[in-house]
């Protein structure tokens, strides 16, 4: 029986997206509140990367060659479930959590070094992360079972703090972000847009009025 307390997870080494502190905080926050007993995150080789789930996207990328114009993100999800008779298409829209306090709110912090006082090449040579402690994380440059992780501790200050209770990991509801300078590039591509999808720009566009009248 696979245990349902450990947490594998494999993904390639961006750091906007995969490796980097944040995802670490993550892990601690869910450590913290038991979610998960050991999370492992391994990262493949650079250049060496390919994963199954390079595979869907290949699937998906051959049907979508075929749909020179695509105006909805309803038609790219029917597109990516059409790729396989075994796609799932979840909706994200109201799952967003904000992560931009969880560091302070859990008090930890990035450190360049570990235990050993040795300097981490955090984005260039690490392969696996676990987190199985609140307050810590360990990493290793290769994949060998055999091989003793490195610790790093991550408190805020040397001497370990009480857990951090109530930790406010909030949904976020209401859509974020701006378009900037491609808000002129949409409004004016407008004309070529199809009558049938315009309303979906229009609101777009809307919204980002609403945003910049909140912000001034």
């Amino acid at each position: 029986m696979k245990d349902k307390n450990h947490l594998i997870i494999w993904s390639d080494s961006c750091a906007g997206q995969n490796k980097n502190f944040q995802m670490i905080s993550f892990y601690q926050y869910l450590v913290l509140k038991k979610k998960f007993s050991v999370i492992d995150h391994k990262f493949p080789q650079v250049g060496h990367s390919y994963l199954d789930s390079d595979r869907d996207f290949g699937r998906i990328e051959k049907v979508l060659r075929k749909h020179e114009t695509i105006y909805l993100p309803d038609q790219y999800r029917d597109l990516i479930r059409s790729a396989s008779n075994i796609n799932h298409v979840t909706n994200m829209e109201n799952h967003f959590r904000d992560t931009d306090n969880l560091q302070v709110q859990l008090k930890v912090t990035q450190k360049k070094k570990n235990e050993l006082n040795e300097k981490i090449a955090f984005r260039d040579r690490i392969k696996w992360i676990r987190v199985q402690e609140f307050g810590s994380y360990f990493y290793k440059d290769n994949y060998d079972p055999n091989t003793p992780f490195k610790k790093v501790s991550i408190l805020q200050n040397k001497q370990r703090l009480p857990l951090p209770e109530n930790v406010d990991f909030r949904r976020v509801f209401r859509k974020t972000g701006k378009l900037s300078e491609k808000k002129v590039d949409l409004q004016q591509q407008m004309k070529y847009i199809k009558e049938d999808f315009r309303w979906f720009y229009e609101a777009v566009l809307g919204e980002q009025s609403q945003e910049e009248k909140r912000n001034n």
